[in-house]
């Protein structure tokens, strides 16, 4: 995205969405841990009984991808995209309006 912002590349409409990554993760117990949140969440991949993360993907028009975060295994798709668009906020600043 920042290639974006600064060779002023046109991204007029982008693209972000999440997917579960589940497993047999085992959470950090240390207290001072400020990592990802390995928990129980909604799993797309239709396995309840195990934990998850959730990894969201910011991709361009063409499917490029511009940015990929690894995300609590509970977040929901609207913090996503509230997320999203504070990134996008962040990077482009002003552009985002016109």
């Amino acid at each position: 995205m920042s290639c974006l912002a600064a060779f002023d590349i046109p991204g007029h409409r982008l693209h972000a969405d999440t997917t579960s990554l589940s497993g047999a993760f085992e959470a950090c117990e240390a207290d001072d841990y400020d990592g990802l949140e390995i928990c129980r969440g909604y799993s797309k991949d239709m396995r309840p009984d195990l934990k998850q993360v959730m990894a969201g993907k910011i991709v361009s028009e063409q499917g490029i991808p511009l940015g990929s975060l690894p995300l609590d295994g509970n977040m929901a798709d609207s913090s996503f995209n509230q997320l999203t668009a504070q990134l996008l906020a962040d990077t482009f600043g002003e552009r985002m309006r016109q």
